[in-house]
């Protein structure tokens, strides 16, 4: 199978901030989705900007199998607006030294919804089109391994389904990597997870393994310091293991929401809301984001 990009201790720096530190993972070279995840300012467009040479690399390593051949789409890609579509994509296979092929770049229009404005210039296209003939030009390229830098977040919620669709069909061939703050479409289509937070690499591997890290739990708002403690003392009278959240906020395991549910109920003039969290990634993804930086704060 062999890895398509290595990364070992990958730290990049501006001037006095680190936006990587000591990073370490890897892009196998197997079809399908990899979804690169984390809160804004983790460092997740450094990361790509740095595998393609785009920013500097302050220590650590970056090996890229020479033989793969790598692509990329930038969340809001710019395009000289005197250009039609259908030119993009004629420079875009002649800036890799390949073959005008019409029918080829045809069959790339119609795959992102915009063969009816392949003559169009595209000054005139909105957000939205110019990321979809971004990801057309990056993908006739028929690469190995392809970034896409937020590739649904200017779409409208049909186009973003679209949009997933179409990412699916090309991972059945390629090692896609999508950067999203949109946790539901990567929950959708992604296999494997990157998780960056405050620089650092906190996770790599299968997407079910960093769900199953996180367990059921009852999220409850309290509404003061005191509440709280009443609470908490009459939910640990049960036996219920209580972990503190936030200042105003408590869970325990759902599994034992039955057991607490009488004492809930008695003290529910102290309690603001009862939320009972599902296995998800936006669940697990707040999660381990939580657990990592109270891990700092110790």
């Amino acid at each position: 199978m062999g890895n398509l990009v290595e990364i070992h201790d990958l730290t990049v720096r501006f001037k006095d901030f680190a936006a990587l530190k000591k990073v370490n993972g890897k892009i196998t070279n197997r079809p399908g989705v990899v979804g690169l995840i984390g809160p804004n300012g983790a460092g997740k467009t450094t990361l790509i900007h740095a595998i393609f040479g785009q920013e500097p690399v302050g220590h650590g390593q970056i090996l890229i199998d020479q033989m793969a051949k790598l692509a990329y789409c930038p969340d809001t890609p710019e395009f000289e607006k005197y250009l039609t579509a259908r030119e993009i994509l004629q420079q875009s296979l002649r800036l890799d030294n390949q073959r005008i092929n019409e029918k080829q770049i045809l069959t790339a229009l119609q795959q992102v919804g915009l063969a009816e404005h392949q003559n169009r210039l595209v000054g005139g296209f909105s957000r939205g089109m110019k990321q979809r003939l971004g990801i057309a030009a990056a993908n006739i390229l028929k690469p190995q391994l392809l970034f896409l830098d937020e590739p649904t977040s200017a779409l409208d919620p049909f186009g973003r389904q679209a949009m997933l669709g179409l990412i699916n069909e090309i991972a059945q061939t390629t090692t896609v990597v999508i950067s999203s703050h949109l946790l539901n479409d990567i929950q959708q289509i992604a296999e494997r997870l990157l998780v960056l937070n405050r620089g650092e690499m906190i996770f790599s591997g299968a997407l079910t393994d960093f769900i199953a890290g996180t367990d059921d739990s009852v999220e409850i708002l309290v509404k003061s310091v005191n509440a709280k403690d009443r609470v908490v003392a009459a939910l640990q009278q049960c036996q219920i293991v209580v972990k503190e959240i936030q200042r105003h906020q408590i869970e325990f395991p759902a599994q034992d929401f039955e057991k607490g549910l009488g004492e809930l109920s008695r003290l529910a003039d102290d309690v603001v809301m009862i939320n009972r969290s599902s296995q998800d990634l936006n669940h697990a993804f707040e999660r381990w984001i939580h657990s990592k930086d109270k891990e700092k704060v110790k």
